[in-house]
């Protein structure tokens, strides 16, 4: 599950915690790493005074609760930093979900991994910002769906409250161009992620350029153990001793038998199945890359999350049904699935389509040696649309605005 990435690496020292941060107030990004994914550009100083404003996470230490956000530039982030390592701030801040790659396209800071590369979700990001958006081709159209680090990016509805994996607020006028799944995350020694599971069920990898992180993973099967006692609550950690109010959660005990623990060092790269909840601890001022992607081999847990959501949804608002036409209802029904878990029908409609359209594409062109690959791709894309459609007959294929 863990593993060093040495492909194509030159041996040079690796980045301590004196370099996170240069004298500038900028950060310093593959600059001098070893046992990372290998770079494609040479190491540059990026000037981050003029990037868009962070969700950053404020007092990201280990305690159970909702962590509140804060917005600022990353130039900002890293002026923070400074003053916290100089003694003038006590607060722990966490930078988290920073979209490094879609906001510096040119720069080539690394190149992914030779096993994480059948990556269809950030495929489907990267080939709607080369083309013109189209209709979906069920509910909503394709400029409903919903942007990739807003309501799309979490898992659970505990992992929003204080993980960098939720956005916040409406996904209404959500541009899918400017979305990605490939972060970067910053955080001081003491920072953590809460316990999740990833967004939309995917898979995903996670780097250390520089730092050290504490992973507590659990299978899926053992999900239902982490649910209060009457399973509407998640725990927010796998620390009983953390939590108020432990007999609330009888089972976490249990739970925590059947987790696995690893360190990973700086220049590993670990890989999260889907559907593992886990909580990730900062035990050094670190930084990593990371990537959360789906393709044939994982697709079924996101149609899974997808109809168990619809259902949710519908329970949550049933008692608006009778006011209501079904298409309103529908509507409505969409529009807090995408807010709950960061897709809906449409969005999974046009997703696969264009994966479909893009896998038949390579298939047809394919040599001798890659024909399985695609033959295997368009197979499982066509079964999950005939999947989608199954349960979702009844949906209105007019358009639903998110």
């Amino acid at each position: 599950m863990c593993l060093s990435t040495q492909e194509g690496l030159k041996k040079e020292r690796p980045l301590s915690k004196g370099d996170l941060v240069s004298s500038s107030g900028s950060i310093i990004l593959c600059d001098r790493q070893e046992q990372v994914p290998r770079r494609t550009h040479p190491p540059v100083m990026i000037n981050l005074n003029h990037t868009a404003q962070k969700s950053v996470c404020l007092d990201g230490r280990l305690n159970v609760g909702c962590a509140p956000r804060l917005d600022m530039t990353v130039a900002e982030f890293a002026q923070w930093w400074k003053m916290h390592k100089a003694g003038q701030d006590d607060r722990l801040l966490y930078l988290k979900d920073w979209h490094f790659t879609n906001e510096f396209p040119d720069y080539k800071a690394y190149h992914t991994p030779c096993y994480f590369q059948e990556d269809w979700l950030n495929e489907f990001y990267d080939i709607r910002q080369r083309r013109p958006p189209q209709k979906g081709h069920m509910a909503g159209s394709a400029d409903d769906t919903p942007q990739a680090g807003d309501a799309a990016d979490k898992g659970d509805a505990q992992e929003g409250v204080a993980d960098g994996d939720m956005g916040g607020g409406s996904n209404a006028g959500c541009d899918v161009a400017s979305s990605d799944y490939r972060f970067v995350y910053l955080g001081c020694k003491g920072t953590w992620t809460p316990l999740h599971a990833d967004v939309l069920r995917s898979y995903s990898w996670s780097t250390n350029v520089t730092g050290r992180k504490r992973w507590k993973l659990l299978p899926p099967q053992s999900t239902h153990l982490l649910y209060d006692r009457f399973g509407r609550e998640m725990a927010a950690t796998f620390d009983i001793g953390k939590l108020e109010g432990r007999d609330r959660f009888p089972n976490l005990e249990k739970a925590c038998q059947h987790t696995i623990e690893c360190i990973q060092e700086a220049g590993e790269t670990i890989f999260v199945p889907s559907g593992w909840h886990h909580t990730v601890e900062n035990l050094e001022d670190t930084l990593s890359i990371n990537h959360n992607w789906l393709n044939g081999y994982n697709i079924h847990w996101a149609v899974a999350l997808l109809q168990q959501e619809r259902t949710d949804a519908i329970a949550c608002i049933e008692d608006c049904r009778e006011g209501c036409t079904e298409e309103e209802f529908e509507h409505l029904v969409q529009r807090n699935m995408a807010a709950n878990c960061g897709m809906n029908y449409a969005f999974m409609d046009t997703f696969m389509h264009v994966i479909l359209e893009r896998e038949s594409q390579l298939l047809r062109h394919a040599n001798q040696q890659l024909q399985a690959r695609h033959s295997f791709n368009v197979a499982k894309s066509t079964w999950t649309l005939r999947k989608l459609h199954q349960h979702s007959s009844s949906v209105s294929t007019e358009s639903i605005d998110i």
